[in-house]
């Protein structure tokens, strides 16, 4: 896609944090600032110049970090920013890369908006309570995504362009897959809320992992719409039909 082409794509006032490679030599770490498919604004104390090519890793809120090729255009200097300002404009995106940083800047836009969209990933070996997760989640206006095992939730969870604000998680796996779940959660998204599904009101595990910070709430077997909602940290829509639905 050409320069002509990028230059359409929207910005949002998306916040991040920049490493910058120059020549092979790290040069430092820069706030990252009004992000787009096609470019970005820098602030550091690090000075750049015109038409220095550096490599950028972009850390940006709930992805993987992606690099990309870029070129300072300018210094912006304006007495409102403390930190020397660098217009660049990103070569050579790959089209993965592209999508994903395009992915962030609508959902920033959206964000800002007022209609962002709220994600689940369910991870349980069971199909029945999968099920009735993801019926759940959507009546409380949450999109959602399954997994049944620890290798499929880490297939979702390393995808740059999934972005969950939610994982619900089986309190009952193997001790080993559950750990490597939850520390996949911690490495890749780790803004979002964490339930554990427990089977037992009293079971003493899964509130241990809420103790450490592991988790931040227990989800009972068997759950009702308003205790999930509490959970979450969410309201309940007014419908007594969907109290009433039966859960595993």
């Amino acid at each position: 896609m050409g320069d002509s082409e990028r230059r359409k794509f929207p910005r949002g006032a998306v916040a991040g944090t920049a490493t910058v490679v120059a020549t092979g030599h790290w040069v430092g770490l820069y706030a990252c600032e009004n992000l787009s498919a096609s470019g970005a604004l820098l602030l550091g104390p690090q000075r750049l110049h015109r038409g220095d090519v550096v490599r950028l890793k972009l850390h940006l809120e709930d992805r993987r970090p992606v690099e990309v090729e870029g070129r300072v255009l300018r210094e912006i200097n304006t007495p409102e920013r403390a930190l020397p300002s660098y217009a660049m404009r990103f070569s050579n995106v790959p089209a993965d890369v592209e999508d994903a940083l395009q992915d962030v800047v609508i959902e920033t836009i959206e964000r800002q908006l007022g209609h962002a969209r709220v994600r689940a990933l369910v991870v349980h070996e069971t199909e029945l309570t999968r099920r009735a997760f993801m019926r759940d989640l959507k009546a409380l206006g949450i999109e959602t995504a399954a997994a049944a095992s620890a290798q499929e939730a880490a297939d979702w969870l390393e995808d740059p362009e999934q972005a969950f604000a939610i994982v619900i998680v089986d309190g009952h796996m193997e001790p080993e897959q559950k750990k490597a779940v939850l520390e996949s959660i911690a490495e890749t998204r780790p803004s979002a809320r964490r339930l554990l599904v427990s089977g037992l009101r009293h079971h003493s595990l899964p509130h241990l992992a809420v103790a450490s910070g592991h988790a931040h709430a227990v989800v009972t077997q068997p759950w009702s719409l308003r205790s999930l909602a509490a959970a979450l940290d969410r309201d309940v829509p007014h419908s007594e039909s969907l109290e009433a639905l039966p859960h595993p």
